[in-house]
């Protein structure tokens, strides 16, 4: 497969009316990313914390509340090391969807996390971040075995089966100013090794399938198919193409922070220009929202930066 940086930017373009089982992660639990109304997340934020920011931002009946307590295992900043950063992964036990998207004050928008890695053509694919300060612009599969291993601990048999089926690693955003885009690794394999990949709590700050990003159905999808985006590779010509003529659409442009970049409403339109910047290298998200029916999907966009 082609390096990422070279041959794409990735574009799910969720279809949203996802079955709820999309959540279900491979050990059973349930996963789920959400970006938080606020951008004062500290590092260390748990469960606890959580719960205490919902029951203060939002009505949430008693019942849902301690639904909530007995079935969420695990909060964690997505992302410590970025300051400003919204995103949150929430774990639980059960399926504690019905609730999340209740949550309106709280949470701006909520995404099951991916843990099924397969791409079309058969071979699995991850971003991930790594918590080693410098990786070399040469970065490879080598130094990425050798790194985990050294600072995780890993079976014989756990190295063996990265050294067997990890085909490729790559920096892909060697070139960056932002330490933490030249942090984030492409890592290519000929079968699945997400569980290895959630062992890797030192070497790893985060992790995703490259085609992670399943969207809640919170919303529906669009009345009349799906919304394309080209070109591809993001360009500044890049726009986003409607099946049908929209009378009111809102776009709304975040970074893999939550940081919200542009939010505007257009009226009467069938095609409209990406904001009309230059997306610097990274991780977007574009909401995309049908303000007379309320249909909403939402773009999970990686920019090369190469504009």
């Amino acid at each position: 497969m082609k390096s990422l940086l070279v041959n794409f930017v990735f574009l799910a373009i969720a279809t949203i009316s996802m079955a709820q089982d999309n959540c279900i992660a491979y050990d059973g639990s349930w996963r789920y990313s959400t970006f938080l109304q606020t951008n004062t997340i500290p590092a260390d934020f748990d469960k606890n914390a959580f719960l205490q920011y919902v029951l203060a931002n939002d009505p949430i009946s008693p019942n849902d509340f301690n639904l909530l307590q007995l079935h969420i295992t695990t909060v964690k900043k997505t992302v410590p090391s970025i300051i400003d950063s919204q995103s949150v992964t929430v774990i639980a036990n059960a399926d504690i969807q019905p609730i999340l998207e209740t949550l309106s004050n709280s949470i701006n928008f909520l995404q099951c996390i991916d843990t099924k890695c397969q791409l079309e053509d058969g071979s699995y694919g991850y971003l991930a971040v790594l918590t080693l300060k410098d990786v070399s612009i040469d970065f490879n599969k080598q130094d990425f075995i050798e790194y985990v291993a050294s600072v995780d601990v890993l079976s014989s048999a756990h190295i063996l089966y990265l050294e067997t089926h990890i085909n490729e690693v790559t920096n892909i955003f060697a070139t960056a100013q932002s330490n933490f885009l030249q942090r984030v690794v492409e890592v290519l394999a000929d079968a699945e090794i997400y569980p290895l990949l959630d062992k890797m709590e030192n070497a790893l700050e985060h992790f995703h399938c490259i085609e992670e990003g399943t969207v809640l159905n919170t919303y529906t999808p669009m009345a009349s198919g799906e919304v394309s985006i080209f070109p591809n590779p993001i360009t500044k010509e890049t726009a986003v193409y409607f099946p049908n003529i929209m009378q009111r659409v809102e776009l709304e442009l975040r970074d893999i922070q939550g940081k919200k970049l542009y939010d505007a409403i257009y009226s009467e339109t069938h095609t409209l220009p990406l904001p009309a910047y230059a997306l610097s290298e990274g991780i977007y998200f574009l909401k995309i929202r049908d303000l007379q029916t309320g249909h909403t999907q939402i773009v999970k966009l990686i920019s090369a930066g190469q504009w």
